[in-house]
């Protein structure tokens, strides 16, 4: 998961807290079923805990928090696996990775960049297609993509469901 963004939404709901862990743990916690359940109706939002996801707990009413997630969008650095939302190409030569010292040549080389040191500077042999719109990204494809500073993810947080002290469970979905 992305920090900076997280830490954004911590910081705008204190005194509440955004809880990311393991989703089983939090399951048993909140009770998977109406008999084991902490409060009334918690084993509902229970449910929803599976894949990338978490808890916010917060004083603030819902409809506030709704308009917050809604317009709380921003870019990301995407990772290996995520469909590129631009075209990036790195031309040959030392000038696309001309802010990098020498001693990152080997890196990129590993990365799978065809480079070379010529006078203590990085030189790429031929241009790179290191994005396309619409395709899938490699693990190294991304790598490199963040070195750069290209942020080519997109980040948001969706609301599922909520529940209040008083019981009352509400899906969003």
């Amino acid at each position: 998961m992305l920090t900076t963004p997280f830490r954004e939404v911590q910081k705008d709901f204190l005194p509440g807290k955004l809880l990311l862990g393991k989703n089983k743990v939090a399951q048993i916690a909140l009770g998977k079923r109406e008999e084991d359940e902490y409060k009334r109706n918690l084993h509902l939002l229970s449910k929803h805990l599976e894949g990338d996801c978490g808890l916010l707990f917060t004083d603030k009413p819902p409809e506030e928090v709704l308009k917050y997630f809604s317009s709380a969008k921003s870019k990301a650095y995407a990772r290996g696996g995520a469909v590129a939302t631009s075209t990036v190409v790195l031309n040959a030569g030392e000038q696309a990775l001309a802010q990098f010292a020498g001693s990152m040549e080997p890196q990129f080389r590993a990365l799978g960049l065809p480079t070379r040191l010529v006078d203590e500077k990085i030189m790429l042999e031929h241009d790179v297609e290191l994005a396309k719109i619409g395709e899938q990204l490699t693990v190294e494809n991304a790598k490199i993509l963040r070195l750069l500073g290209y942020k080519l993810g997109d980040f948001w947080i969706q609301i599922i469901a909520g529940w209040d002290k008083s019981g009352a469970y509400k899906n969003y979905i």
